[in-house]
């Protein structure tokens, strides 16, 4: 959190994490604008190889065709809703994937997956839109993971003793080797986790 929220550092392994970073805009872009063939999604990836674009796609077909998305690919809702909350006097924004009625869902293009990282932008996304269900939908891995109303009240409690931890100043690490293995900072954090 201090490297990257106070101190804005870029972190390390920035071509890893570039290439992550445009396959996940490809791929939001593609379910937003329900893009159906590689030919269209190049309009939007200038920047990305053929390799890039070819695994973005396939990561959006497997949304649209396996069985563990299936309920939710035909439903109707709203696509890249930007969010706002305040809680404990800091305000919270994003940009939610795909709001319905009853849920609001992020998709996960992840190469691990960490069933726990996601959980307080959910709760923000869930919150700022009073919703009891948050989702998500990990395309890689084929998986949904679906957070209730205690889920999210439990994770609401731990993101009010984080705010305050903010607000006092600490900014200790919580490190753990799940987490810190694909973390950005991972070859210059002292407290990092590495075998």
């Amino acid at each position: 959190f201090k490297l990257n929220f106070i101190d804005g550092h870029p972190g390390s392994l920035q071509k890893e994490f570039s290439r992550a970073g445009r396959i996940g805009r490809l791929v939001h872009k593609a379910l937003e604008l329900d893009i159906d063939s590689i030919e269209k999604l190049k309009i939007f990836a200038a920047a990305s190889s053929d390799d890039e674009i070819n695994e973005a796609f396939n990561l959006v077909e497997a949304f649209r065709n396996e069985q563990v998305f299936s309920e939710i690919a035909k439903l109707e809702g709203k696509r890249e809703l930007p969010v706002f909350t305040e809680c404990c006097g800091i305000r919270f924004s994003g940009i939610a994937d795909f709001v319905t009625d009853d849920f609001v869902l992020d998709y996960k293009t992840d190469s691990v997956l960490e069933k726990s990282a996601h959980r307080f932008q959910l709760w923000a996304y869930s919150k700022s839109l009073s919703l009891k269900t948050a989702k998500i939908a990990y395309l890689r891995h084929k998986e949904v993971i679906t957070l209730g109303q205690q889920n999210l009240e439990e994770i609401e409690k731990e993101a009010f003793q984080l705010i305050e931890k903010i607000k006092a100043g600490d900014f200790k690490a919580n490190p753990r080797k799940e987490v810190c293995s694909y973390c950005r900072y991972k070859t210059i954090c002292k407290e990092a986790l590495t075998e």
